[in-house]
């Protein structure tokens, strides 16, 4: 079937113009198609709803009540768009052909007891654990020193850390690999 692939592709690189584009293409209508819809998933995260104030004060006096679902991981109760129903055990990825099946059966074949209600934060997280390897706790650091970067405020969390200003790296790729070092420390 690779063949296939590959002459599908080269028939059509005005429309995928790599494999990666291709298999994003085909994990996405997955998604859509059968995980979205899955009347399992559906059923599960309807069995957790409960009835929370909503805490939107822009929206609250036409609707004082929400859905919301608990997060099973951190164990906070969020609004039901702003959790997600995960695989407790998976990082089903869908690269190339011989992942087709797995992820097939992981979406089309699942139980509820595979299943749990995850915030979209620690969703990230946990996806991030499982795609690099490392544990929950690692990819929460991890995580949140991309997100100071990204905001400017990795600096301020080296001070925080107690590292004197005369010794913070200059460079954004040194601040982070002393950030890591410093926050992974911290977990033990």
């Amino acid at each position: 079937m690779s063949d296939k692939i590959d002459e599908l592709l080269s028939e059509n690189k005005h429309i995928w113009k790599t494999k990666s584009a291709y298999w994003s293409f085909i994990r996405g209508g997955l998604r859509r198609g059968l995980w979205m819809r899955n009347p399992v998933k559906v059923e599960f995260k309807n069995k957790f709803r409960v009835r929370m104030k909503n805490p939107n004060p822009k929206t609250a006096t036409r609707f004082p009540e929400i859905w919301a679902c608990p997060c099973h991981i951190c164990g906070g109760v969020f609004a039901q768009n702003e959790v997600e129903v995960d695989h407790k055990i998976g990082h089903h990825s869908l690269t190339c052909e011989e992942d087709l099946m797995n992820f097939f059966h992981s979406i089309a074949f699942v139980t509820e007891k595979e299943l749990q209600l995850v915030c979209k934060p620690c969703h990230k997280i946990k996806s991030y654990a499982e795609r690099m390897e490392i544990s929950f706790d690692e990819a929460r650091v991890i995580k949140e020193i991309i997100d100071l970067q990204k905001e400017g405020k990795d600096t301020g969390k080296l001070l925080q850390l107690g590292v004197t200003k005369s010794n913070i790296p200059t460079t954004k790729d040194k601040r982070r690999q002393l950030l890591t070092k410093l926050m992974l420390e911290s977990l033990s």
